[in-house]
């Protein structure tokens, strides 16, 4: 098929998606050198963290995206180098090369090198339509070679999504695998909606205490749950089958961050989930109206920053470890999204020296994160380095209180231990990834407390000059009366 009759406008649009094809390749052959020794025979766990740090700062992007960047660009140039000379050449697009990487991922490696020589040889003036049905006819032909059942090829791809999470409060989990195993799945929690459907009914009909009414809703509705929501309650209290192998209890509680005025519905202003996930004011007021109890956090109102908590012996404290989480929801390790609510270990910047404590990195707030525990392998092996920075510009460790003092003029202190000088700006960490990248990263904060004092402080200055130039009252006038409230102002605080 001939490529298409195009005009002198359309003809421009086509040469520059050339252009950006050409322009991916050229990327793709500098990343692939980053994919260094992970497929070779005794590789480590964590071989290719460091370079996926350093791409993910290169690409301005997370260490996730920058490895699955890195693995296409290793698979195009070792496995499929027809269709990326191809791709080069400007023939064919990037997109479609990368279709054909992630498609046959499932397939060996000769056979995807063999993909390459038939497909190396096409004309490419086809549809992307035909292109797509060409190439699943392709795989297909090449899957029903392999020696495995379409059962065991399905039985491959089972596996369970990282949750995907929406920005109206909302997230979605997405389960994979073979059709049987996933139908008998869905049939199994049918019938337990089923089932608690009828104990609903029952328990309306008479006086019986009614299945997962928690909050009274449906004894006072008269009305069952959905099906579709019982599926979800009998999926979310069902225990997880470990095959008797015992299940740590949770390190850590869900953190939801909420400003002061929004809980008390005077500000929609956002809380922070983890400290990633904004949810909606109504649903954080919703969640502390349902906690026993709330913690309370201090912040800076100009910088955001959370005040630290005292430092204590080698092993953090809980408080401690929950004051890192707030300055950092993710793995400290530029690019990182590793939650640090699960599977992540409180680090010492400067490493803490068991033999000879007095002379290692201390155990207190400025020196220490968390780190996942792959990159925390990767700084042991000291492929990556960490400094923390002084508020002076200095690095951490001696000099940090004078430092403070400097900057702020005295020596501010911990709201729980006023001994401790503390900083109340955001703490800065400088990394040096290998000898390719170094960066300096700003801790997390706050960020909606400046904003909200900025609001109260023009509001403030703005009633000051308005009570300037307001007229004196005789001593026997009525004072002025307030305005009438809007229904925005009778929302009442959630306890």
């Amino acid at each position: 098929m001939e490529g298409p009759d195009l005009s002198e406008e359309l003809e421009g649009i086509w040469d520059l998606a050339v252009r950006e094809s050409q322009l991916a390749a050229e990327l793709m052959r500098r990343l692939a050198p980053l994919w260094v020794g992970r497929d070779a025979v005794g590789a480590l766990a964590h071989e290719g963290d460091v370079e996926d740090a350093q791409a993910a700062v290169a690409l301005r992007t997370t260490t996730t995206v920058s490895y699955g960047q890195i693995r296409d660009a290793h698979e195009a140039l070792t496995l499929f180098p027809l269709l990326f000379a191809r791709v080069e050449a400007g023939e064919l697009p990037v997109e479609w090369l990368r279709r054909v990487i992630h498609r046959s991922r499932d397939l060996p490696e000769e056979d995807r090198k063999g993909l390459d020589r038939v497909m190396g040889g096409w004309e490419f003036g086809v549809t992307p339509e035909t292109f797509r049905r060409l190439l699943g006819e392709l795989i297909t032909w090449f899957t029903s070679l392999l020696e495995l059942s379409p059962v065991e090829r399905a039985q491959k791809r089972r596996h369970v999504a990282a949750p995907v999470v929406g920005v109206d409060g909302t997230a979605s989990l997405t389960v994979t695998g073979p059709v049987p195993e996933i139908l008998a799945f869905a049939q199994s929690l049918d019938a337990a909606a089923e089932t608690l459907q009828a104990a609903q009914r029952h328990a309306l009909d008479g006086d019986d205490e009614v299945p997962f009414d928690e909050d009274g809703t449906v004894r006072a509705s008269g009305k069952t749950m959905t099906r579709g929501r019982l599926r979800y309650e009998a999926l979310l209290r069902g225990e997880v089958n470990t095959d008797g192998r015992e299940v740590p209890a949770a390190r850590f509680a869900i953190l939801v961050t909420i400003p002061f005025l929004t809980l008390l519905g005077q500000s929609e202003a956002p809380a922070l989930l983890e400290g990633k996930h904004p949810i909606p004011a109504d649903m954080a007021r919703e969640l502390a109206g349902q906690c026993p109890e709330w913690m309370r956090i201090l912040t800076d109102p100009v910088t955001g920053a959370f005040l630290p908590l005292p430092p204590e012996r080698y092993r953090p404290s809980v408080q401690m470890v929950t004051h890192l989480r707030l300055r950092g929801p993710e793995c400290s390790v530029p690019g990182c999204v590793r939650a640090s609510c699960r599977g992540v270990e409180v680090d010492h910047i400067e490493e803490f020296d068991h033999d000879h404590p007095g002379q290692g990195g201390v155990t207190e707030i400025e020196n220490l994160h968390v780190l996942c525990w792959s990159h925390h392998q990767v700084k042991t092996a000291r492929d990556i380095d960490p400094v923390r920075l002084r508020d002076d510009g200095g690095e951490s460790g001696e000099g940090v209180e004078r430092g403070m003092r400097d900057r702020h003029g005295g020596s501010p202190s911990s709201p729980v231990d006023p001994g401790i000088p503390v900083s109340r700006t955001r703490g800065r960490t400088h990394w040096s990834l290998g000898d390719a990248a170094e960066l300096t990263v700003e801790d997390q904060g706050d960020l909606m407390t400046p904003l909200i004092v900025r609001e109260l402080e023009t509001a403030w200055h703005q009633h000051l000059t308005t009570t300037a130039h307001a007229p004196d009252l005789p001593v026997d006038a009525d004072p002025p009366r307030p305005p009438a409230p809007t229904t925005r102002t009778t929302c009442d605080p959630p306890f």
